[in-house]
């Protein structure tokens, strides 16, 4: 790849212990599927 790495992590913040909260801080499908899409379309 000559794009630089792009990194598709949680935000930098302990990890929640109710489940409610722990979907909203893991990367979900839709963030990943950007970061995929922006990586392809690197010129």
């Amino acid at each position: 790849l000559k794009a630089p790495p792009q990194a598709v992590t949680p935000p930098h913040t302990p990890v929640p212990f109710a489940r409610e909260l722990e979907s909203a801080y893991l990367p979900s499908a839709d963030k990943i599927e950007a970061a995929v899409r922006k990586l392809l379309a690197w010129r």
